[in-house]
Parts: C-alpha cells; structure tokens; sequence
C-alpha cells in the first residue's frame, strides 16, 4: 500500500495500526480520534485523579504503581504531574498510545504496562518523592518553602482549580511540601510550626473535599 494513502476513518483498527507502521502520517491522527474516549481517561486519572471503580484496566494500573490504598495513589499521582503542564501530561498519554500501537499487537491489553513506566519515570523528578515506595530522603537537598520555584500562586489559590479552593493558604502549603516537595508529615509538621496530627487532618480533609468534589462531577 502506498505511504501516500489516506487511511478511512472507519477502517478497522488493525488496518490502522498496519497504515500507521507502514508510516501513513494520517493514520496516527485516526488512531488517536478512534480511541479519544479511552485516551480521556486516562487523562482523568492521571490529572484529576478521577476514574471508574469498576475499571479494572485503571485498578491493575494503580496496583502497579505499588500501593494497597489505589485511591490514595491515584491522588498522589494527580498532585505530583502538576509540576507538568497538563498539556505536556495529555501528550504523555497520546505518546505511549502511539508507541503501543508500534510495538504491540494488543493495544488495550499492553497499553497499562507502558504507561506505568512512562508515569515511573515522570514521577523520578528530583523534586518528586515517592512515599509509598518508602524511599529515604535526605531533608538537606529538599527544596526550601521559600525557594523561588515555589508555586505561590497555587498555594494564593489563584492557580489551585476546582477541588483545592476550599483549603486554606496554609492548608494548600501543607500540601505542597508533602505531596509535591516529598516532605514527610514529620518534616512538613516541622517546617511549618504544626503539629504533625494538624498536618494528617490536612491531608485527610484533602482527601475528603476531592472525593466530593469528583462524585458531584459524575
């Protein structure tokens, strides 16, 4: 088939994958149209920290990410890719679709295994802390609260979105030095003059506010 050939938009996906392989240029583009509303939750997941309990799909990716408490994960995942611009993170998914598509015979079936790296390696930025894998950090070469790139407009709440503009100033810096930073409760406690249960009720009535906020979306 010639490299030229524009694939049908309702050509079947193996065709597709085939055209694209054979570097059809517009076969990418159909693929990712075909598959948007798989590709939007992932988008969900991952930037809002929003998905279906019955997905088994996104429960076995969450498990891969190595937690019992997938919720929390998924959460967790959602606060740390902000240092990304969601752009950036809504490419990521598209990207790794792409490289499925390239590489694999079943994209559904392998997709979650590829993402999961993708997410691993966007997560290893050096200010991102990875709590539940229980990696011990070195609180020197932990950014200061009050290094320039921190997100003070966030913590203002000019920039927090939907979800987050309940908390207070002092509650969203809570947040970011946990989540974001990798301070641990302890340490987070310490550098704001808190005691470490106010910085648990915190992170708890995050946890709350996000799941009303979300269950009021569905």
């Amino acid at each position: 088939m010639s490299s030229t050939a524009t694939p049908i938009p309702n050509s079947p996906v193996t065709s597709l994958v085939e055209l694209y392989r054979e570097g059809v240029s517009p076969a990418a583009a159909t693929l990712l149209t075909r598959f948007t509303p798989y590709l939007q939750k992932w988008d969900r997941l991952l930037l809002y920290g929003r998905w279906d309990q019955k997905d088994k799909e996104i429960r076995h990716f969450l498990q891969m990410m190595g937690s019992m408490d997938i919720n929390k994960t998924a959460l967790i995942i959602s606060l740390r890719l902000k240092a990304y611009e969601k752009e950036d993170v809504e490419q990521e998914v598209r990207v790794v679709f792409l490289e499925v598509a390239l590489r694999t015979q079943s994209i559904r079936k392998n997709y979650r295994y590829y993402l999961q790296k993708r997410v691993v390696n966007l997560l290893r930025d050096p200010l991102v802390y990875n709590h539940d894998q229980h990696v011990q950090i070195n609180e020197a070469v932990l950014p200061h609260p009050d290094a320039t790139d921190i997100d003070d407009l966030w913590v203002a709440g000019y920039t927090c979105g939907p979800g987050f503009d309940e908390l207070t100033p002092n509650e969203r810096k809570v947040l970011q030095l946990h989540h974001y930073f990798g301070y641990t409760i302890e340490h987070t406690a310490k550098t704001m003059c808190i005691g470490t249960a106010t910085v648990s009720r915190v992170i708890a009535k995050t946890k709350r506010l996000l799941s009303t906020y979300y269950a009021g979306r569905k």
